[in-house]
């Protein structure tokens, strides 16, 4: 039976014009801030290796300052795939530095060598805060070998931008550590050829709109499906949706803001669940 893979969909309210220019103004706290998992414990990572705290499989709080590069440590097997997510939640409504302050992660073997390492995922919100997210993985069967062995290996969380910037206050991060069992009995067969299209269908027209509230991050997401569906959002708001995804299919999604008072863009990614993350 096909597994369904639920995606994430995250969708940002953006100011522009003159209210871009102080983006604090005029939201007062009303965007609801990013809601971290249910039971994530606080951990404290570390500066190096040395005294790395252990994340065992599961969901946990830290904070990031400006700057920061924090090591935590993992011990995995030589039978499994793992995947190691961050979140940094800054507060909705602050300042950040477009195309400078990012996220990257990474996991290190005992070495210090690189096992994978994620992209860089930095802010194209106009000066605006919203949640973002990335992950490494280590798989038990990719290219590097020395990378499949058990044993300890680091996770490797660092918040890039100036520490003397302004608006560097601490960002909140979650982190999760999950693991995927190796295959049992017979592999899948490898599927047929074809190619991904980049041509995005025709947006869907017609029928009964949906409605739907989107959730605060990947924790509390929406479930929505095929269809067009309706949802409100405020200025410098983010709101999740949870959508499965078959094995061979793509997923488009495209978002349509109505008329108000203020200009809007919308910011709209997608990742996978194993981020903790989109």
């Amino acid at each position: 039976m096909p597994v369904l893979v639920p995606a994430l969909v995250s969708i940002s309210a953006v100011l522009t014009g003159s209210a871009a220019a102080a983006p604090a103004a005029g939201l007062r706290g009303d965007p609801p801030a990013y809601r971290t998992a249910a039971g994530a414990r606080p951990v404290q990572g570390a500066k190096s290796p040395s005294g790395a705290p252990r994340l065992a499989p599961g969901t946990y709080t830290d904070s990031l300052a400006r700057g920061d590069e924090k090591f935590y440590a993992v011990h995995l097997d030589g039978k499994s795939s793992a995947y190691l997510s961050a979140v940094a939640a800054p507060r909705p409504g602050s300042e950040v530095a477009d195309h400078t302050d990012s996220l990257k992660v990474s996991i290190r073997d005992a070495d210090g060598n690189t096992c994978s390492s994620g992209g860089s995922t930095a802010f194209r919100g106009r000066g605006m805060a919203y949640p973002i997210a990335d992950y490494a993985t280590r798989r038990i069967d990719g290219p590097r070998t020395n990378c499949q062995r058990a044993g300890t290996y680091y996770f490797v969380v660092k918040r890039v931008g100036k520490a003397s910037a302004e608006g560097a206050a601490r960002w909140p991060v979650e982190l999760r550590h999950q693991r995927e069992p190796g295959l049992t009995g017979t592999p899948p067969a490898p599927p047929g050829p074809g190619t991904w299209s980049t041509t995005a269908p025709v947006p869907l027209t017609g029928g009964t709109k949906k409605d739907t509230e989107g959730g605060t991050g990947f924790n509390d997401a929406a479930p929505i499906g095929k269809g067009v569906w309706q949802d409100r959002i405020k200025p410098g708001e983010t709101r999740f949706y949870r959508v499965p995804v078959d094995w061979g299919q793509q997923l488009n999604v495209s978002a349509e803001l109505g008329a108000g008072k203020l200009e809007a863009v919308s910011y709209t990614h997608l990742t996978l669940p194993t981020i903790c993350s989109v």
